[in-house]
């Protein structure tokens, strides 16, 4: 089940699980501009940041993973980020075990997060998802998206 909130409020609720501590750490120290990297944060927990500019859904498949948590947290630009219960989808290009991803057909609708500066968004290996949709026009985003190891929780 994913999890959806301000960073700060959800930090709050987060504590408790503790395993997220160092990840929600890492995130709010961060500010712009980002330059496009990969960071390793120890235990297999890696931080990529990422600038692109948000597409059409239409141009964008569902995608989910098996090995790791996605925590997609927004510095710059409003985007949506569709999520679906892989269970409904069907599957366009099969498990890449090298980059951890599966992904799907996007002709099923889901719920939409719409997500600006400050929101966090955490999608568990069965939350398939659609990163980077326009939200009302297209626009420039800056992300990190934190890859966690689901064997770490």
């Amino acid at each position: 089940m994913a999890l959806f909130g301000n960073i700060k409020s959800l930090d709050k609720q987060i504590i408790s699980l503790g395993f997220l501590r160092e990840v929600f750490d890492y995130l709010t120290s961060q500010r712009l501009p980002i330059i496009p990297s990969k960071v390793e944060l120890g235990k297999g927990i890696c931080a990529i940041s990422s600038v692109y500019e948000s597409k059409p859904r239409s141009e964008i498949p569902y995608e989910s993973h098996l090995k790791n948590i996605d925590l997609q947290y927004v510095l710059l630009g409003n985007e949506i980020i569709e999520v679906n219960s892989k269970k409904n989808l069907k599957v366009l290009k099969e498990y890449d075990p090298e980059k951890d991803v599966i992904f799907y057909d996007n002709s099923t609708l889901g719920s939409s997060l719409l997500m600006s500066p400050g929101l966090i968004s955490i999608l568990f290996p069965e939350d398939a998802h659609i990163p980077g949709i326009i939200s009302k026009e297209k626009e420039m985003m800056s992300k990190i998206v934190i890859k966690y190891p689901i064997n770490l929780i």
